[in-house]
Order: structure tokens, then C-alpha cells, then sequence
């Protein structure tokens, strides 16, 4: 049982939509609490576009690491992180799922964050319109490192508090518009040190170039299954 958040990477932003081979796996909708057969793109996420994780499922069946995987995204476009704590337009979406899941007697067993290119500030050439900039994200300033920290366990503290006890799970996710952030990549890569019952997360990062991202940002068709990949080889250690 995956609620799975963060911003485009996380949402329905892919360049190519996905459904599922299994049919045991299943897109729950927070609106009405029932569970739905996966297919891009996903119910509770913005976009129109793939997903990593209907591709996510289908890898961790196949591996015969579960029966069935039930996946509740709760995840929006351009989303910096401080949208998703308390006061923030995307909180709702994720407390409102959790929620929804625990009332249909469907507790998460897992919590997967990916999010953190809205908090990254490409360089200034950039924003100057030297180079061209490709995708909807919006950016303004770098966050700073101990504010990225503390705010993810603000809304972590929601979470807690609203019942969830399955572990969270950070990626390393800072690049968009061909730029990242070292500053948010530390963060990152902190929280499972400052927070107890987080764990690392995929460094998607790693996954760079025309082949990948279609836009310097989101990820193309290869791109989304190299993504899917990098979280079922993590889930199954």
C-alpha cells in the first residue's frame, strides 16, 4: 500500500502514459475511498501525462515481492516543499489521503517523497534568459538546506499524527531545467539522519539527459521505467 507524494516527477508529468500489465494493480481514489485498476494517468495526482509509479507496481509484482500493490498518489505539479505542510495547498491532498486510506481500512504500508525541484534555483544565466527555460516549474530562490529539513518533518509530524506509522522514504530529486541543487540534494539526503522511521529514497539525479527527460525536467518513456527501477531495487533490499 503506497501513498506516494511530491510535485511533476511524482504527479501524472511523464512523456509517455503506462498501464499496468498486472491487473493486480490498483490506483485507490482518496475522493471516493475505492480502489480503481491502474492506468495512466493516475487518479489523486495532477497531469496528464505518465507515471512512475503504475510502472512501479507492475516491477514489484513481477519481482514476486508482493501479491497485489495498491497505490494512493497524492502528488502536484510545481509543488515547493513548503506547499505540502500545514497551510500549504498541497496538504489537504496528502492528509485527506491518508485519511480516505486508513477509514477504508487500508494503512499505508509505505510513504514515497519525491519532490524538490521547485526548491532548487538554476544559475542565474538561466533566469536571465541566456538559456532558454523548458518546463512549467516554477522557480524563485534556492531553499535553504535547514529549512528543507525542518519543513519535511513538519509535515512529517502530520503524517505521524494522522495515524500514518509506515516509514518514509526520501529520494534525492533536485533537477529541472538541466540544473540541480547541491544545497537541496544535502538536505535530502539528511533527513533520514534527523528523522526517525525515514529511509534514503532513490537518487534520481543520477537519471540525466535528452534520453531520459524530455525537458531538461520530466521524464520521457526510458526515463520513467529507469525511475520505477531505481525505487524497486531500493524496496527490495
Amino acid at each position: 500500500m503506497l501513498l506516494v507524494s511530491g510535485q511533476s516527477n511524482a504527479a501524472n508529468a511523464g512523456e509517455e502514459r503506462y498501464t499496468p500489465v498486472s491487473d493486480k494493480i490498483l490506483n485507490f481514489n482518496a475522493q471516493d475511498g475505492r480502489c480503481y485498476k491502474a492506468a495512466d494517468p493516475l487518479l489523486g495526482s495532477t497531469g496528464p501525462g505518465g507515471s512512475v509509479w503504475s510502472r512501479l507496481g507492475d516491477k514489484l509484482v513481477a519481482r514476486g515481492l508482493y501479491d497485489a500493490v495498491i497505490i494512493a498518489p497524492a502528488a502536484m505539479g510545481g509543488g515547493a516543499i513548503e506547499n505540502y505542510i500545514p497551510g500549504g495547498i498541497g496538504h489537504p491532498a496528502i492528509i485527506n489521503s491518508l485519511k480516505s486510506l486508513l477509514k477504508s481500512g487500508l494503512p499505508p504500508t509505505h510513504f514515497l517523497w519525491h519532490q524538490g525541484e521547485s526548491d532548487s534555483r538554476p544559475p542565474q544565466n538561466s533566469c536571465a534568459g541566456n538559456a532558454p527555460l523548458q518546463s512549467t516549474e516554477t522557480f524563485t530562490r534556492s531553499t535553504p538546506k535547514e529549512r528543507y529539513v525542518q519543513l519535511f518533518g513538519e509535515l512529517l509530524v502530520t503524517l505521524r499524527s494522522g495515524g500514518m506509522t509506515a516509514p518514509a522514504y526520501v529520494a534525492t530529486a533536485t533537477i529541472c531545467d538541466n540544473f540541480g541543487d547541491d544545497g537541496i540534494r544535502e538536505a535530502q539526503q539528511e533527513i533520514p539522519r534527523r528523522y526517525e522511521g525515514v529511509r534514503p529514497g532513490p537518487d534520481t539525479d543520477t537519471i540525466f539527459g535528452p534520453k531520459w527527460r524530455y525537458d531538461g525536467c520530466h521524464f520521457t518513456g526510458p526515463g520513467l521505467d529507469r525511475h520505477a527501477q531505481m525505487w524497486a531495487d531500493l524496496l527490495n533490499q
